[in-house]
């Protein structure tokens, strides 16, 4: 592997940063400050190319001051939706597009930063992030014009898509700056129509569904996607709109009150409404739904007879283990404190429904509550159960199969390489032994010195040396990527790590061995998410069936898993002892003060 030096002087015309510890500690994101994963890459990625390269802009050009766009405080309520960042350097703008990805054969530019006009720059980087070696690298440019004339568009993703080729490696353009009017400067950009205007009703109608929790690409979502970057393109609307999906409700605008909607009294208008992708649903909010829940009261038993209070012990001792297994098994579906407190909420639900506190007046619907709810518990404590049960093995296993599977690649792809440098030694070798015996006057004519023969064998050791020198250099090249400490690391990350192995690899990758394979045919395919090989590659490595947690349950006792049965059993076991235990008791009535 080339170290950050030697990647400079590899690729000189490209600018090369070398990221720090620091700077990626600077650019981590508060989780408060975006609604989802998504938004919160976006944040860290923009975050660590505009620090870093407006260090580098400065330091280049002390006589010009690089400046964000948009302001820093403004930069959250942009990643929130989309990726990159730009900086506006003399008169030119310069928009950063960071990828974290290996492949950089495309340039794929998000269509906000292009067609709003506030947002347009003179010139696009492509900018490559490698955490894990610690640089980022300015793959090259392309200018506005070049993007909206040359680029391919892509509807599905909204994006415009240049080819690595395309881009233009020298930016030596940016120390000449100064030396460019405005009127140069206008011929790299395209001309732009107008985004539509939007009415204060429609924005409403849009941000009120663009706002709801289950919304996790915006972007995407709008039907019309020029609205979306019309609504994008206002700092008031876009902010209004941020600040409801990171569920700051109480948020109001300080400023230009009169131009920004505030969601209070909505009004039902079809003519503004937008329409959105896959009609996009409103969410009532969770606190509506849940106020259809009785608050728990004593009632009096129609019988007369008080509650047997041992069954309301053993009840309650019951529910208080269900719960732990029940919010314990949500933590691992959903992120853990969503989880736990989703596991509490369906336990309490529980509880108060069996022990006879709510719907005593409506059976019927008591009985269907208390069902939902237990399947609900039985299914979230399956998973406690069988984490219980297998947590030791499946970890223990599940890097033996790793570490398996890995060695078995090694044997299969790289130690045939191995033995075929080893190959060539013995041979070199043996030619040596006959030279030696040649010279030595051991060949037929008795004569010392070296012949025709002796030529010939050396002549032969020459060709092997080559053969074998080439073979090395591709020997020292893989073996870091076979040969690497498998301790501490979890199954998924030896995965990729042969993953990455196997993409080094060429299909002849030994120019004097033409019949030699380096990568074997069963491989091929094993690299592409979307060819069934990969799965079945993925399988040696850990078990799939553990990465679907939602239908865990029925692939692991489908397949006859003793553990998963215990589990399940013993979740069904809990609560059914807890409906059992429900369903004869009652809650003793309040004595009533005479007065």
């Amino acid at each position: 592997m080339l170290s950050f030096d030697e990647l400079a002087r590899e690729f000189p015309e490209q600018i090369w940063i070398e990221i720090y510890e620091e700077d990626e500690e600077n650019a981590l994101p508060n989780e408060q400050d975006y609604s989802n994963d998504a938004a919160r890459l976006n944040a860290y990625l923009s975050c660590l190319c505009l620090n870093l390269l407006l260090a580098w802009f400065q330091e280049e050009e002390e006589g010009v001051q690089p400046l964000p766009f948009p302001k820093r405080n403004e930069l959250s309520s942009v990643w929130e939706f989309v990726n990159a960042t730009a900086i506006d350097f003399g008169k030119a703008r310069f928009v950063i597009i960071p990828n974290d990805g290996i492949n950089t054969d495309e340039f794929i530019i998000p269509g906000e930063w292009v067609d709003i006009p506030s947002w347009r720059g003179n010139y696009y980087l492509a900018v490559q992030i490698n955490c894990e070696d610690g640089w980022l690298r300015v793959l090259g440019y392309a200018t506005h014009k070049q993007i909206k004339n040359e680029g391919e568009y892509d509807e599905v993703n909204r994006s415009y898509l240049l080819e690595r080729e395309d881009l233009v490696e020298d930016l030596n353009i940016i120390f000449v700056m100064e030396d460019l009017d405005e009127n140069e400067l206008e011929n790299n950009v395209e001309n732009l129509d107008n985004l539509p205007t939007l009415s204060s009703a429609a924005v409403t109608n849009l941000v009120e569904g663009l706002s709801q929790n289950n919304i996790y690409l915006p972007r995407l979502e709008v039907e019309d996607f020029t609205r979306f970057k019309a609504l994008l393109g206002n700092a008031d609307w876009r902010e209004q709109l941020y600040q409801l999906r990171i569920g700051n409700i109480n948020w109001k605008p300080e400023s230009n009150l009169e131009k920004t909607p505030v969601l209070s009294s909505l009004e039902d208008d079809n003519k503004t409404k937008f329409k959105l992708v896959d009609n996009l649903p409103k969410l009532k909010p969770l606190y509506q739904i849940y106020q259809t829940v009785p608050t728990r009261k004593s009632i009096q038993s129609n019988s007369g007879n008080y509650t047997d209070k041992l069954l309301l012990i053993a009840l309650i001792i019951l529910n208080i283990g269900s719960g732990f297994t029940t919010m314990y098994g949500a933590a691992q579906i959903f992120p853990r404190y969503l989880g736990w407190s989703f596991g509490a909420v369906i336990q309490a639900l529980l509880t108060l429904l069996t022990s006879g506190s709510s719907l005593k007046h409506a059976p019927l619907l008591k009985w269907v509550a208390v069902g939902s709810f237990s399947i609900i518990s039985i299914y979230s404590s399956f998973f406690a159960y069988y984490d219980i049960l297998v947590a030791e093995a499946r970890e223990k296993d599940g890097l033996n199969r790793a570490i398996s599977a890995h060695k078995n690649l090694v044997n299969e792809v790289f130690i045939p390489i191995e033995e075929k440098a080893q190959q060539l030694e013995n041979e070199i070798n043996i030619r040596d032994k006959l030279i030696k015996e040649e010279t030595n006057e051991r060949r037929s004519s008795g004569l010392a010195g070296c012949g025709k023969i002796c030529k010939d064998l050396k002549d032969e050791r020459e060709n092997l040396q080559i053969m074998l020198n080439q073979v090395k250099q591709v020997v020292n090249k893989l073996r870091p990527f076979f040969e690497y400490d498998l301790e501490g690391k979890e199954p998924e990350e030896v995965f990729d790590a042969d993953r990455k192995a196997l993409a080094k690899l060429q299909q002849k990758c030994l120019p004097t061995e033409a019949e030699f394979v380096c990568f074997p045919e069963k491989y091929n395919g094993s690299l592409d998410p979307l060819n069934p090989k990969y799965k079945e590659l993925q399988s040696k490595y850990f078990d799939l069936d553990a990465r679907i947690t939602v239908i865990e349950p029925f692939l692991k006792i489908r397949k006859g898993e003793e553990a998963a049965i215990a589990a399940a059993f013993m979740a069904l076991l809990v609560d059914g002892c807890i409906i059992l235990l429900g369903i004869g008791i009652e809650i003793p009535p309040k004595s009533k003060k005479n007065c």
